[in-house]
């Protein structure tokens, strides 16, 4: 009864957490995944009823390896690592794209060790979604490209106040900053030149 009930809290721990689990025995065979595992099958094409029990999880990333899949390679890598105990943890971040939408996943492998003996018994598999963390990058990386757009020197003309491009053609002023930028304008009129437009 005990054993039952320790198998039960285990399986309501997995399914409570929101990354993508699967646990392995050490041939690679999944022995067990959560609901967000099943779900994540289903967002890349596998069947909801799919059972997932008993599939060879580090042979289908070995066949993949075979069609050239490196993402696939750094999986098999990683895991035989830690069945070989030559390593504690192993992960990488990888692109996992769908026709509506850009998605980013972190895979990670860590060893299932046993309490007493710290012996590996298997492969904790997760994969996990970093989309936000990534659009966050990406956000950045666009806005630190636009701020080195705008350093050293600009062309500008004395008069107008125009900028000249790489391309050699002469742009506004309001027109260069908000193609290079984030920024938009609004249009007023300063004291001082509201004063000699008056005094025309």
């Amino acid at each position: 009864m005990d054993h039952y009930i320790t198998k039960l809290n285990n399986r309501e721990v997995i399914n409570s957490l929101k990354e993508n689990i699967a646990v392995l025995d050490l041939d690679g065979t999944i022995i067990s995944v959560n609901e967000a595992w099943v779900h994540y099958g289903f967002q890349n094409g596998v069947p909801k009823d799919y059972n997932w029990i008993g599939v060879n999880y580090l042979a289908i990333s070995k066949h993949a390896v075979a069609t050239g899949d490196d993402y696939a390679r750094k999986s098999v890598e990683g895991m035989k690592a830690i069945q070989n105990g030559e390593s504690n943890a192993f992960s990488y971040e990888y692109p996992c794209h769908t026709d509506d939408e850009a998605r980013w996943f972190l895979f990670m492998a860590t060893p299932l060790q046993d309490d007493l003996t710290k012996e590996t018994k298997g492969i904790v598999v997760s994969h996990i979604d970093i989309t936000a963390r990534k659009l966050t990058e990406i956000k950045l990386e666009e806005a630190l490209e636009k701020i080195n757009t705008l350093k050293g020197l600009i062309p500008i003309c004395a008069s107008c106040k125009s900028i000249r491009d790489d391309q050699d053609y002469w742009t506004k002023l309001e027109t260069f900053i908000e193609a290079h930028t984030d920024t938009s304008f609004t249009h007023d009129i300063c004291p001082s030149c509201l004063n000699d437009i008056l005094e025309q």
